[in-house]
């Protein structure tokens, strides 16, 4: 066990008994100061002025003093496209129009997409997302008969690799049109192959 004391935490993340008050209604700033007691990697305890939730820990246990610092929960990335993630500098859209971007990228993926390509720069955008803080991400990749299988087997790695830290959902982009239009049937292939989360369409 471990308490970390005096982390300011975004009153939204606190359950009302909690919150700083003033006068019986929200106090003016948008945290409280709490305690937050730690056992392993889960929080079991929070105390404040106000009073507590969970735990709370005997008085031998080692503290680390947060002074005032903010804590916030992990974030979560509900819709990235690791596929396409850093390749501006060699595959620009300047006048940031979605069918530009498609056209430009389709072409970047003919001639530079392969695994070690995805795997680095998917690999250092997670690295990235990590050190900001994020636990969840959803990378959505485009899907086909003749696309995505490289991406779709590296993104299956790099979720094992982050596995504990990160979790990694992949989600299997194919057309909209009926279910077995050969973008579609691919799309599920490789949803099944490397267990995708989902199945999503343009």
């Amino acid at each position: 066990m471990h308490v970390f004391s005096s982390a300011r935490v975004p009153n939204s993340c606190l359950p009302l008994g909690l919150i700083a008050s003033d006068f019986g209604g929200p106090g003016l700033e948008p945290w409280t100061t709490c305690d937050i007691l730690i056992d392993g990697d889960r929080i079991v305890g929070v105390t404040t002025a106000q009073g507590k939730v969970g735990l709370f820990a005997p008085v031998d246990v080692p503290t680390t003093d947060l002074a005032d610092h903010l804590v916030w929960p992990g974030l979560v990335d509900a819709h990235t496209h690791l596929d396409k993630t850093y390749t501006w500098e060699r595959a620009p859209n300047p006048r940031g129009e979605f069918w530009d971007a498609i056209q430009i990228l389709h072409e970047d993926s003919r001639r530079n997409w392969n695994a070690e390509d995805l795997y680095r720069r998917a690999s250092f955008a997670l690295r990235t997302a990590w050190a900001h803080g994020t636990i969840a991400l959803r990378t959505h990749l485009d899907s086909g008969p003749e696309i995505g299988a490289e991406a779709h087997a590296v993104m299956a790695q790099l979720r094992e690799e982050w596995r504990g830290r990160i979790e990694l959902q992949i989600v299997s982009m194919g057309g909209v049109r009926a279910t077995d239009t050969p973008s579609n049937q691919g799309s599920l292939d490789l949803a099944r192959r490397y267990g995708a989360a989902a199945l999503g369409g343009f």
